[in-house]
């Protein structure tokens, strides 16, 4: 697994920098999810992130 695919859809070690990729579909579908994590973040509400085995 590529280190874009491995973090896709959340946060990356270097700060403000997220991958939002696929098809069109996909990043419609996924983009909601996206705008609602950043803004949880700008809140302050804690949005943990699983880890890869």
């Amino acid at each position: 697994m590529t280190d874009a695919l491995r973090n896709m859809w959340k946060p990356t070690a270097q700060g403000g920098l997220r991958f939002q990729g696929s098809n069109l579909a996909q990043a419609r579908r996924f983009s909601l999810y996206l705008a609602l994590q950043l803004r949880a973040r700008v809140e302050g509400i804690s949005t943990p992130v699983c880890q890869a085995l």
